[in-house]
């Protein structure tokens, strides 16, 4: 049996402002696992992870833990060296001691089992293309791609058998995410990672789903979540057609009694004239005919409520947010969108690129890849105006529209619909509610300011602006999108792309986002 590591028994939280986010949950990671925390931005993910570090606290139930996670605090001291921000300092300058002479025994108690700390930490490095970094350095002094994977090391260097990660690939180039990878489907210990990384799922044990303050498991990768998920939402449509049948024969039940009752009434009213009844005969006769179709309707307005009640949350489950993409009123550019003629970018002393022809064509779709630090947004706001370029030229043709990795919206105290006629000003007023309803704000839904959206709404709100009318772009560009969402706004963002028919720009570590978008041609810079 395999021994709980990290167990939460009936978990509740409660939010400063009396919001219940987890409702009583119980989950246990035994050793060894590699599992995943699933679900949407604002489930509480995080709140979960913090429960698990002490950071928190919850409001009932416990939390008990073999030992102290590996994790990352929230405030982190800069001022300090390479060698402290990897949490190895003390066990390193202990060592050296040792080798110098000094058998101190709280020096061999600080080493324990870790004579080989110093190869160890440079062979992390170096999987992580930081070899180059000097372990005495400041951490200050560091890019901040290098500080991030300096951050993450530490949590593999860490003596713990628990390691807990939360998004830790969004900011990683494919070299260190593949270095990620390995690390994580080598290490022997416990892991416990939020991400909506598909190809870093693949590489779990099992998925916890966080929804609506409750947790589920699934004892598989992600493809198994993704097909556990296909069979529930099967058997749903299934419960879904059965209640609704049982729905329709109750309320037929319902108008039989009424139908019924009516019929014994009118009889008893015609026996009275015909003189059969006397009147007394006949009250009491209907009185009991109202009686028997009280509690025969009361007891099926009781199933009757049940079953709808049953129904509406069947077909909540089922919601599918499916957005709609119009057809552009005037064709996209089949031309030339954009063409660079031996465009150079320096930066300081330092050359980004140099002599860059391309030309994008209408429809096409280009792929810029490249390590961090390498000049991919660089490249981009040339191509939007908002750098010049150190030498050569920049043409762009036609309509074009971008699209960040925070999603910025140029009115963020405004409302939706205030940021659509915005950023598509030869709209009406009518075309911008329609281009919300596009994107599943429907009518006062379009009047929600975009500083409260959560993320997926964010996501959806600026495509609402960007695609969602039929004056569209004759190129978009996006950078890293995906960084900030969760699953089903990727899903979203992968549906709305694939249906796009202008020419896109995508920069993104995110493998199966591009290839689910599919038809890239790809520009790598170095």
């Amino acid at each position: 049996m395999t021994e709980n590591f990290l167990s939460f028994n009936h978990v509740s939280y409660i939010l400063p402002n009396g919001e219940k986010l987890l409702s009583g949950i119980t989950f246990h990671i035994g050793f060894g696992e590699k599992a995943a925390l699933i679900g949407a931005n604002g489930s509480g993910k995080t709140t979960l992870f913090r429960l698990a570090e002490r950071v928190l606290f919850p409001n009932s139930g416990s939390i008990n833990c073999n030992e102290t996670p590996a994790f990352l605090p929230q405030h982190f001291n800069p001022n300090q060296t390479v060698k402290d921000a990897l949490g190895v300092a003390r066990i390193l300058d202990a060592l050296e001691r040792v080798e110098n002479g000094d058998g101190s025994a709280e020096l061999f108690d600080v080493i324990g089992q870790r004579w080989d700390i110093r190869s160890e930490t440079q062979k992390a490095l170096a999987d992580f293309n930081l070899s180059h970094i000097d372990l005495n350095a400041s951490f200050a002094n560091l890019s901040g791609g290098e500080r991030e994977k300096i951050l993450l090391l530490r949590i593999f260097l860490s003596s713990s058998n628990i390691l807990m990660f939360d998004e830790p690939t969004n900011n990683l180039d494919e070299a260190a995410r593949n270095a990620f990878y390995d690390y994580i489907s080598s290490t022997p210990k416990t892991v416990l990672i939020i991400s909506h990384d598909r190809t870093l799922l693949e590489k779990m044990t099992c998925l916890y789903e966080l929804a609506d303050g409750k947790i589920k498991k699934y004892g598989g990768n992600y493809d198994f979540y993704r097909q556990a998920k296909a069979n529930e939402k099967e058997r749903l449509e299934d419960q879904k057609s059965r209640l609704e049948s049982q729905t329709a024969k109750l309320s037929g039940g319902q108008r039989a009694i009424e139908e019924s009752t009516g019929k014994k009434n009118r009889a008893a009213e015609k026996r009275i004239e015909n003189k059969k009844y006397t009147k007394m005969q006949a009250n009491s006769m209907k009185s009991a005919a109202q009686e028997s179709k009280a509690k025969k309707i009361k007891k099926i307005e009781e199933k009757l409520s049940a079953s709808q009640e049953e129904l509406n949350a069947v077909k909540l489950s089922l919601r599918n947010d499916q957005i709609k993409i119009p057809t552009p009123e005037k064709p996209f550019l089949k031309d030339k969108v954009l063409e660079l003629s031996d465009v150079s970018f320096r930066f300081g002393d330092r050359t980004l690129f140099s002599g860059l022809d391309l030309i994008l064509k209408g429809g096409e779709r280009l792929l810029i890849k490249g390590a961090n630090g390498t000049g991919k947004t660089t490249l981009l706001r040339l191509i939007l105006g908002q750098t010049p370029p150190t030498a050569g030229q920049v043409f762009l043709y036609g309509k074009a529209a971008y699209l960040s990795q925070n999603l910025e919206m140029p009115i963020e105290d405004g409302t939706i619909l205030d940021n659509i006629l915005k950023m598509a000003p030869e709209v009406s007023v009518n075309e911008a509610y329609a281009a919300a309803a596009n994107f599943l704000f429907r009518n006062k839904d379009a009047l929600k300011t975009v500083s409260t959206l959560s993320g997926g709404e964010r996501l959806k709100a600026a495509l609402a602006a960007v695609l969602g009318t039929k004056n569209q772009p004759d190129l978009l560009i996006l950078d890293e999108p995906t960084n900030n969402l969760d699953i089903r706004s990727t899903e979203i963002l992968e549906t709305a792309l694939k249906a796009y028919r202008g020419a896109l720009i995508l920069v993104s570590h995110d493998q199966v986002f591009t290839e689910n978008i599919g038809g890239f041609h790809t520009l790598k810079l170095s």
